[in-house]
């Protein structure tokens, strides 16, 4: 699942952790999902801010939905890290 503005915050919710009270909406079902909503960068470089994350989330959906493993190796490895800005943040649950 992926989304973008208002569908990222459901992509979010379907796939995120459970709230500390209430039910929530997790669904364990999600095992791909991707939060698609960058806001422009402070240096205004949109153009390697957006390219990121369609790099990052290209190598996710090839990772998870085609099983390449050569995916898989390069979101697991430093090497993901070379195409985010110095203060984006990568992580893998």
């Amino acid at each position: 699942m992926s989304g973008h503005s208002f569908c990222a915050v459901t992509t979010q919710a379907v796939s995120g952790p459970k709230p500390l009270l209430g039910k929530g909406f997790t669904d364990d079902r999600m095992i791909a999902t991707v939060v698609m909503s960058p806001n422009g960068p402070a240096n205004g470089n949109t153009k390697h801010a957006f390219g990121s994350v369609k790099t990052v989330s290209t190598a996710f959906w090839d990772a998870h939905l085609r099983n390449d493993e050569e995916a898989r190796l390069w979101l697991n490895s430093d090497a993901v890290k070379s195409v985010l800005e110095k203060d984006d943040q990568w992580q893998m649950k």
